[in-house]
């Protein structure tokens, strides 16, 4: 049966509690739950981001780093954006030597 173990707020514009590229990882005895918020594509305004949570469950509660559930909007910062890396998120994956790697918009010019 599914079950939500995240969710976003969303109090503006439709798409404001978007969350995608969500992802499950095993370390130790918790799981992460990674996943990507907030606005891609749009230049110097992207809000796209990548927050993660931790539970000792697969099936949650996820919980960032103040306890807030991911299910009540919380998640902690992992990766955001710059003024050289628009957008940074989507489905990132985590290499076997502890790397992340992830997608980004490069603000340079070619």
């Amino acid at each position: 049966m599914p079950r939500e173990i995240a969710a976003r707020p969303s109090p503006g514009q439709k798409g404001d509690g978007a969350i995608e590229g969500t992802f499950i990882y095993k370390h130790g005895d918790c799981y992460y739950l990674f996943a990507s918020i907030g606005y891609c594509c749009r230049g110097p305004l992207s809000t796209y981001r990548m927050v993660y949570g931790r539970s000792r469950s697969v099936t949650g509660p996820y919980v960032d780093a103040d306890g807030l559930p991911m299910l009540e909007g919380g998640g902690t910062l992992l990766l955001k954006g710059d003024n050289n890396w628009y957008g940074v998120g989507g489905i990132p994956f985590i290499t076997l030597m502890g790397s992340i790697i992830s997608s980004s918009m490069d603000t340079m010019p070619a």
